[in-house]
């Protein structure tokens, strides 16, 4: 992604503002709900697999663990 991951920019600045972190939180929460209701889980959220597009919205990768919700495994 052309701004690198959520970890990154907490490295770089030390932290956000409660605005900032509600802003990002919220697109966190509106990926998983998308996910979830296609019948996805992630299982594996952190802060490198959130990722930032050229306008700043957080990103959802790396789904190498992620499942089918029904799966077993």
């Amino acid at each position: 992604m052309p701004k690198g991951s959520l970890n990154n920019k907490i490295q770089v600045l030390g932290s956000f503002s409660e605005d900032t972190c509600r802003y990002y939180f919220k697109q966190l929460l509106d990926g998983l709900k998308y996910l979830h209701l296609r019948g996805f889980a992630h299982r594996d959220i952190k802060t490198d697999n959130l990722l930032f597009d050229a306008d700043f919205n957080i990103k959802i990768a790396d789904f190498g663990t992620a499942k089918k919700m029904g799966e077993s495994g």
